[in-house]
Order: C-alpha cells, then sequence, then structure tokens
C-alpha cells in the first residue's frame, strides 16, 4: 500500500518578532526554554505570533488555545507599560527553514534555520500591547507567582481554559 506524504508548502517569507530594530542578520541561537534544541533562527509565516514574539522578553507563557491567540505577563499592566518601548517584525526569505516539527506553535506556525538569515525589510510598532490587543492577542497580566502553574497547564488545554477564564485581561 502506497504511503501518503503531507509536505507543507514553504511560504515565500517568514516573520520574526523582536524587540531590536537594529538587526542586519540574524544568527542562530539557542532558546532558554529549549536548552536541549540546537541553536536556530526561529520564524513563523503567521504575522500574529511575530507580534506575539516582539514580546518574549516580558512573557512567561503564551500559544494559541483552541484557536485563541494570548500571552500571560507577569507584571501589572502599570508595570508593563513603563517598559512598553515597542517592537519589531522583521520579514525573512524562507528559503534556509524548515518547519520545526512537534515544536512552538506546533503544525507549520513555527519554522527554523540553522544558518544566519539577513532581513528583507522590517516593521516597526511604538507599542506591543496596542499591537498585541489589535490582532485579538489575549494579554493577560499576571501575579509572577501564577507562573509555575500555567506553565504546567500549557500541555493541557482544559486546565489551562480554567486558569485563564479566571484572570481578567
Amino acid at each position: 500500500m502506497e504511503q501518503l506524504s503531507f509536505e507543507k508548502e514553504k511560504p515565500p517569507f517568514l516573520y520574526h518578532g523582536t524587540l531590536d530594530d537594529s538587526i542586519t542578520e540574524f544568527e542562530p541561537r539557542g532558546a532558554q526554554e529549549r536548552p536541549d534544541e540546537e541553536p536556530a533562527v526561529y520564524a513563523s509565516p503567521d504575522f500574529e505570533i511575530a507580534a506575539q514574539s516582539m514580546a518574549n522578553s516580558f512573557v512567561s507563557n503564551g500559544g494559541i488555545l483552541n484557536g485563541r491567540k494570548f500571552v500571560c505577563i507577569p507584571m501589572t499592566r502599570e508595570e508593563f507599560l513603563e517598559k512598553d518601548h515597542g517592537g519589531v517584525i522583521y520579514k525573512l526569505p524562507s528559503d534556509s527553514f524548515d518547519i520545526n516539527e512537534g515544536k512552538g506553535f506546533g503544525g507549520d506556525k513555527e519554522w527554523i534555520s540553522k544558518t544566519a538569515v539577513k532581513p528583507l525589510s522590517y516593521e516597526r510598532f511604538p507599542s506591543l500591547l496596542q499591537k498585541l490587543l489589535e490582532q485579538g492577542t489575549e494579554v493577560y497580566f499576571i501575579e509572577p507567582g501564577m507562573v509555575p502553574a500555567i506553565t504546567e497547564a500549557q500541555n493541557d488545554p482544559e486546565k489551562l481554559e480554567v486558569i485563564l477564564a479566571g484572570l481578567s485581561q
């Protein structure tokens, strides 16, 4: 019996969100939250996920839950607004990228390159919070003590749904 293969078509370009608008070339780096993975440049064909990534240095947890994009930020809204100086989304050529199967957001939302990548262009946003809210990302400002429970629930959608339902945005 012939085995069917379902390869994802590579998009012509990908997006990478960050706080730094001075990057002329992305070098592969290790992801702090994934010490077992080789250094890579991370990107997504989903502009909204790249926008979430702009806030990575502030976010303790985030992702997609039942089709809803969300982030948890372990500080008050006021504390965050004092630190929110905006961010940048870079547009990258996709030629050196492959899907990071089973990692990140799953599916075809996270792609990696093991080689350096020069951006094609970038777009700057003056406020991370404004961009996240504009695109419909649910933003939760949480007590730092909640981070372990939310991290543990990341692999249990029902439990995570209950926790997020108890939070205010």
